[in-house]
Order: structure tokens, then sequence, then C-alpha cells
């Protein structure tokens, strides 16, 4: 009995020192990886998270330049859990090697190393800016586009979050219940079926910066100013996208606005009125059609499908056909799914013809 005491206690003692070198093997991971781009404002100041483990439990640093990171007094902090704090600081002490380098976090040990991904860091300076909205011209019955404009040197950082009318009205979309009005993320406004009356509304766009969560209303207001023709006017595209950007599963509005007397029509035919020397080939966001409002601005609502090839029209000179890009699907198209294009209406004796991304299937 005594020996059977003994013999398990030597079993015991071999599978604790043969979990020993096991535990000491194990290399470092990372628990939270910081990001490939930090962008933030002067007063806010960011934080960059990184933490891993392993065993012996590594050390985490912070790399950039080939070097590694110190604390700049005011300016900038490496934590003991790893991460690195960009501290709010005034417009003069900015540092080009600190608010605008790039990092990277390592974590070693005695078991190995690994490096994240490059950081690419930015600091922006606050400044101040004023959008504007202008007065713009429409023929009655067109859709009047109404813009909101963004300095140049805050556009990255500032998106256009509502439309106002003059009595304090916000205007939301309602093309999918017949309505007159589109409001866009890239800053414009649709109005559809303009008369007369619609000149004594006024329009400002208000704005929200993305690192600083600060609004921004336009100080002065746009207004429509409405012609009556009293002749023909030839159609040009007025509001049209290149590319749209959308999350997936989500449905996305796709602007398209003419002018033109007659007022433009706007219908689906084949794309292959698109003449094949017009097409390319390209890898563009995907589109995948669900519906269609043929209304005078032509906006097409869709839901995202994985990302792939698209055919579409390139801009070309001609008397009477235009192309013009568009992010368009390629393949997984349901059957039920039509090209998209502008085509319209005759004036007098001259035929005008504007076409704009032909939604294609490739099956």
């Amino acid at each position: 009995m005594v020996t059977g005491v003994v013999v398990l206690a030597v079993v015991v003692v071999v599978v604790i020192a043969a979990g020993g070198p096991m535990e000491e093997g194990r290399g470092p991971v990372f628990l939270h990886e910081p990001p490939s781009r930090l962008h933030f404002s002067n007063t806010t100041g960011a934080l960059l998270p990184c933490s891993a483990h392993g065993t012996p439990p590594p050390r985490v640093e912070w790399l950039s330049g080939g070097a590694v990171v110190a604390d700049v007094p005011d300016v900038r902090i490496v934590h003991l859990n790893g991460s690195l704090q960009f501290l709010p600081f005034p417009p003069y002490a900015y540092t080009a090697t600190v608010h605008a380098a790039t990092y990277a976090c390592r974590a070693s040990s005695a078991a190995g190393t690994i490096l994240s991904i490059p950081v690419h860091v930015r600091a922006v300076v606050r400044q101040y800016y004023e959008v504007q909205v202008y007065d713009e011209f429409v023929i009655s019955g067109n859709t009047a586009v109404i813009k909101c404009h963004v300095p140049s040197f805050v556009r990255d950082y500032v998106r256009v979050t509502s439309w106002v009318r003059g009595n304090g009205e916000r205007i939301v979309s309602d093309v999918l219940t017949g309505g007159r009005y589109s409001v866009f993320g890239t800053g414009e406004l649709h109005i559809r079926h303009v008369t007369k009356a619609d000149e004594f509304q006024s329009y400002h766009c208000e704005t929200q910066h993305v690192l600083t969560d600060e609004t921004t209303i336009s100080a002065v207001a746009g207004r429509l100013m409405v012609n009556e023709p009293r002749s023909s006017v030839p159609p040009r595209i007025t509001d049209s996208r290149s590319s749209v950007t959308a999350s997936l599963r989500h449905t996305v509005e796709l602007p398209c606005a003419a002018q033109g007397f007659p007022i433009p029509q706007y219908q689906s035919v084949p794309a292959t009125h698109c003449p094949p020397s017009l097409r390319t080939r390209h890898s563009l966001s995907p589109l995948l059609s669900t519906r269609h409002s043929l209304s005078p601005s032509l906006s097409t609502r869709h839901s995202l499908s994985p990302s792939v090839p698209a055919t579409h029209c390139l801009p070309h000179s001609a008397p009477a056909t235009h192309c013009l890009p568009h992010s368009v699907p390629a393949t997984h198209c349901p059957p039920h799914s039509v090209p998209a294009t502008l085509s319209l209406s005759p004036s007098l004796s001259h035929s005008f013809t504007l076409l704009t991304w032909p939604l294609m299937c490739n099956l």
C-alpha cells in the first residue's frame, strides 16, 4: 500500500515538470492590435491601445522610425498597459514626427517577437470654417440640385448631416413614398417637380465634424430661382455619381438629375443602347438592383452584394448621346433586374438622349 503512494507521487511530479517547458514556449499573441489608421483632433487627443499575452508575459513597446517610442511631456504618453496616448495640444505644439508619423506596436519575450500592422497617425489642428449654400437656378418642372459647399481644408472630416428649411423644418428623403426630396450624404439636396412656389423657401445645410462632433449650419440660406422656359433647352445632367459607397445589406440611393425643356422624361431602356465602344470593364462598388423609382431625378435604390466586376458607360462627346460612369452590378442579378438609364424626350426637331449607369447582368 505504501509503495502505491510513492509511485503516484512520482507520476505527479513528472507531469508537473513536463508542463513547465511547454508553458515557457508560448510566444506572444496580440489581445488587442491597433488599427491601421488614427486621425484625431488636437482638441480631443486620442488613445492607441495595444496588448498581448504569452508565456513568459511579453513586453509591449511602440516603434516609430525604427526607434522605440518614449514619452514626450504634455504631448505623448506610453502607458504601462501598452497603450499609446496622444494628449490634446495647442496648434503651436504640433510636431510632425509625433503627430504625422507611422507607428507599430511590438510585443516580445524570450519565446518570440510579433509586430503589429503599421498605424498611420495624423493629428488635425482645429480650424474655423463656414459652409455655404448658394442660390440655384432651375427651369420650372425640373429637378433642382442644391449643394452644401464645405471648404477644401476640412472636407475630409466634415459630413453633411441634414438640410433645414427657413422655418426650421428638417428635410428627409421621401422618394420611396412618392415625395419630392432626396438628401444625399455627399451634400446635395434634390427637389423634384420645382414650381414658382418653391422660390419662397430658403434652405440651410447642417454639417458635423467627424473628429470633434462639432455641428455647423450654413450662415446664409440658399434659394431657388425658378425660370419659366420660353424656348427649347437641350437637356444636361446636373448631378450624378461615378461611384457610391454604402454598407453591406443596406439600401443606397443613386442620384441622377437632369434639366432641360421640354422636361426630361426618365425611363428604363436596354443597356445595349450604350454603344460597345463606350463600354469598359472596371471593378467598382457593387450594387444589386432591387427596384427603380423613375422620377425626374431617377433616384434608384439598391441593396449591396459582394464586390464584382462591372460593365458601364464612360463619358463620350457626341451630338446627341452622352454616357456617364456609375457603379453597377455585373453578376448575381435577379431575373427582374433591368437596366436603369436616362432617356430624354425630344426637343422640337432635335432628339437628345443621356444614358447613365446601365445595370447590366453578365450571367
